[in-house]
């Protein structure tokens, strides 16, 4: 019963689900993001768009409106202001925190956190291996199970992983 569901969550099918369930949360951010800066331009377009129209119809009737026209334009100002800061928080998120330090780190956490884990599974194996007496001293079944546990598990890691890298992959933007 436990070979049987070990079988099933390190198969390379559910690997490559496991892949694909990593490569659509990365695509679902991206199209947040997007939906963000798109709402963003469309919001700006919009503020243009009335500062426009607003500027043709005052610029006839300038003479005896001049205290709405600025009082508009303060308005759109206001607009374009809480707009640009939108933008900018958007711009932010994708920038550096421009300290080299913690750049460095955040880089690194996930490559350091990955290797830590491999030398712990690496030296548990190990220490296990030699406090058992080896392989001999396991029943030749045993062995086998071992073995076939051991492929199956790294058939479903190298599918995972190969489906969320190319999953995850930017969209290549042709030459400019």
């Amino acid at each position: 019963m436990l070979s049987t569901i070990l079988g099933i969550f390190t198969s390379g099918g559910f690997g490559v689900i496991a892949g694909l369930v990593g490569s659509w949360a990365t695509k679902r951010e991206e199209r947040k993001t997007l939906e963000l800066n798109i709402n963003h331009e469309l919001a700006m377009a919009e503020i243009e768009a009335k500062r426009d129209a607003q500027d043709q119809a005052h610029s006839l009737a300038l003479a005896d409106k001049g205290m709405e026209l600025a009082q508009l334009e303060g308005e759109i100002a206001v607009d374009t202001a809480e707009m640009d800061n939108v933008g900018e928080t958007i711009r932010a998120q994708g920038k550096s925190s421009g300290n080299a330090i913690v750049d460095g780190i955040l880089r690194f956490v996930r490559p350091l956190i990955t290797g830590y884990l491999l030398v712990i599974v690496t030296v548990i194996g190990f220490k296990l291996h030699t406090l058992l007496g080896g392989f001999e001293s396991l029943p030749i079944n045993d062995v086998f199970e071992l073995y076939k546990h051991i492929i199956y598990q790294t058939v479903f890691l190298t599918v995972t992983a190969v489906a969320w890298w190319f999953g995850s992959r930017g969209v290549s933007k042709g030459k400019k």
